[in-house]
C-alpha cells in the first residue's frame, strides 16, 4: 500500500509560495508555529508569531558601471555578429555562383568559336569558299562580341560583390 500524501508538509509549502505572490501589494506576513508545523500568516496567529520583512524583487543589486555593457548590449552585439556572418556566407555563395556562371561563359565562347574555325577549314580555296570564310569571320568576331559582353557583366557583379565582402569583413 503506498504512503498517504503528506498533505499538512503540501499544505505549508504551497502557503508560503502563495504568500510571496500576494506581497506585491505590501501586506505583512507573519511566521508562526502551531502543532509542531511552521505558518505563514497576514496575521499574527500565534503568541510567537513573528513578523517578516518580505519586499518584490527589485532586480540586480547594484547597477552596471558607467559605459559598461549590459546584459541587451552584449545580446544586441551578438545579435549584429550573426547578421554579419550570415552576410558574409550569402556574399560567398554569390561569388561562387558568379564565378561559376563565369566559366561557363568563357566555356561556351571557347566551344562557339572551336565550332567556327571547324567550319572555316571546310571553306573552298575559291570564290565561294572565300565568301564563307568571311562570313564565318564575321560571326567569330560576334560571338568574341557577345560573350565578352555578358562576361564583362559578370566580371562587373563579381566586383562589386567582393567590395561589399571586404567591407563587411573589414567592420
Amino acid at each position: 500500500m503506498p504512503p498517504a500524501p503528506r498533505l499538512p508538509v503540501l499544505r505549508a509549502a504551497a502557503i508560503p509560495a502563495a504568500l510571496l505572490i500576494a506581497t506585491a501589494a505590501h501586506a505583512q506576513v507573519y511566521k508562526c508555529r502551531i502543532d509542531g508545523q511552521t505558518v505563514f500568516a497576514d496575521r499574527p496567529c500565534a503568541a510567537d508569531a513573528e513578523p517578516l520583512d518580505i519586499r518584490p524583487a527589485a532586480g540586480p543589486g547594484t547597477p552596471p558601471a558607467p559605459g559598461a555593457p549590459t546584459t541587451l548590449d552584449k545580446i544586441n552585439a551578438s545579435v549584429d555578429e550573426m547578421v554579419r556572418s550570415r552576410q558574409l556566407r550569402e556574399l560567398d555563395h554569390r561569388l561562387r555562383v558568379e564565378r561559376a556562371d563565369l566559366e561557363q561563359e568563357q566555356d561556351r565562347m571557347t566551344r562557339e568559336l572551336a565550332a567556327l574555325r571547324n567550319k572555316k577549314d571546310r571553306a573552298n580555296n575559291n570564290l565561294a569558299g572565300a565568301m564563307w570564310e568571311q562570313s564565318i569571320s564575321e560571326e567569330m568576331n560576334a560571338t568574341v562580341a557577345r560573350y565578352d559582353l555578358r562576361m564583362r557583366g559578370i566580371r562587373d557583379e563579381i566586383r562589386r560583390l567582393e567590395e561589399l565582402r571586404a567591407g563587411l569583413a573589414g567592420k
